[in-house]
């Protein structure tokens, strides 16, 4: 869960992400002026903007946020609508339950919030809050709409964008009474903003980041230490083998197990829920598990599925030299992915100790100057001059040496500095 630190933080920064989608220039026909969000019955249960207005107001990540449902705590949603401009954003709410709390955090947090609420006479009778609610509409539209500016609204998949004219709050922009002189979509030219949304959902952020941190992090946790035992164990299926014999494969048997599981569980999950099917997230790929010069495929883009014939004792890319012992691999490198939050996550493992650290040996006073200039890429190399000259030494450039010198004046301070 994140703090309310976080909680405000994110709260501006995803207001902060829908305004970039809006274009600010009426005359901009690359993306749309404003974005029109209404839940509930006055939005005929809107997928889309019920998932909009809590990605706005609850502490969520983005990939949870295919589950259309509204919660409990939540349910002053049902009566809310948004709309968000390059520069703007105007909130409806009745102004009861838990939502007074949300939306007064909002209203410090957002500094360009025009707010409308029922007042207590208006909630109590519905007629009056009907009619509030109307006129509260048409009053953001059109202080914050410009006529002719494109309006982004969000139709339910397989319907067309005029359906969005059905909405029982758009359809009261029509109705006389109430200063109606013709549909919301003559005034202001409709546009389909559900792409734009689509990649905002399949984006992360802060929120998003410290939630799938903390769930994903654990399982994969989980994972790797079952992994781990099997590798400390030395043993495959009880069999007693020696840990040097265990295969890439037998290794990243329970890795695959808990992957396996993982993506199933991820698919129940994205089958529960309802459209649309594009915020579905990608397949993670399967666990991998390299051991000694294998590793090197990692980066060299070779084939990287475990093997079922490398193993710690045989790890060469290439077989040994004839006549000679193959030595055992000193570590090995497992990467392992979490279906459900996409997380990943890479470690390598030593499978041997080696022995207690020692300083650096310190140079001799002329090699120690040789190291200083040879540092900045120099060399000193004596010249012969004539005779009774005095030998000078002339600068010259050695990189490699100084690489060398640099990292052993390197490793002496970070000896010091541990040991100290």
């Amino acid at each position: 869960m994140a703090t309310a630190f976080r909680q405000e933080a994110a709260g501006l920064e995803r207001l902060r992400v829908l305004q970039g989608l809006c274009s600010g220039d009426v005359r901009d026909k690359s993306a749309p002026y404003a974005l029109l969000f209404v839940a509930g019955m006055d939005g005929r249960r809107n997928q889309l903007s019920h998932m909009v207005l809590r990605y706005l107001f609850e502490d969520v990540a983005l990939q949870d946020l295919r589950d259309a449902s509204i919660p409990y705590e939540l349910e002053f949603l049902e009566e809310a609508m948004v709309l968000v401009t390059r520069r703007g954003v105007a909130l409806f709410h009745d102004g009861t339950g838990e939502g007074v709390g949300e939306f007064a955090a909002r209203r410090k947090l957002w500094a360009e919030l025009d707010e409308y609420r029922l007042t207590d006479h208006q909630r109590d009778d519905i007629d009056d809050g009907e009619v509030a609610k109307i006129r509260a509409f048409r009053a953001m539209v059109h202080e914050l709409v410009p006529a002719g500016a494109r309006l982004g609204v969000t139709p339910a998949d397989g319907m067309e964008l005029s359906d969005v004219e059905f909405w029982p709050i758009v359809q009261s922009y029509a109705a006389e009474d109430y200063g109606g002189t013709g549909f919301l979509s003559q005034r202001y030219p409709l546009e389909d903003a559900r792409e734009l949304l689509v990649g905002v959902f399949h984006s992360w952020d802060a929120l998003s980041l410290e939630h799938a941190l903390a769930d994903g992090a654990q399982r994969l946790a989980h994972n790797l230490e079952a992994t781990k035992a099997i590798v400390d164990s030395g043993a495959k299926g009880g069999a007693g083998s020696k840990r040097s014999l265990l295969t890439e494969a037998d290794i990243a048997e329970a890795l695959a197990i808990h992957h396996e599981f993982g993506v199933m569980q991820a698919h129940a999950d994205n089958l529960a829920l309802p459209e649309p099917a594009a915020l579905l997230a990608p397949q993670p790929r399967a666990p991998v598990v390299l051991v000694g010069q294998r590793t090197g495929l990692l980066v060299a883009g070779g084939e990287q599925a475990p093997s079922a014939e490398a193993s710690i004792q045989r790890h060469h890319l290439h077989e040994p030299t004839h006549g000679r012992a193959a030595d055992y691999a000193k570590h090995l490198v497992l990467e392992a992915s979490e279906p459900c939050t996409g997380l990943k996550k890479c470690v390598t493992w030593f499978t041997a100790a080696a022995g207690a650290a020692r300083r650096p040996p310190a140079l001799g006073d002329e090699v120690a100057e040789d190291a200083a200039l040879n540092a900045r890429g120099l060399e000193y190399k004596p010249e012969e001059k004539g005779e009774g000259d005095e030998k000078e030494r002339e600068v010259e450039a050695d990189p490699q040496t100084a690489v060398l010198l640099a990292a052993h004046a390197a490793l002496g301070e970070a000896f010091d500095a541990c040991a100290a």
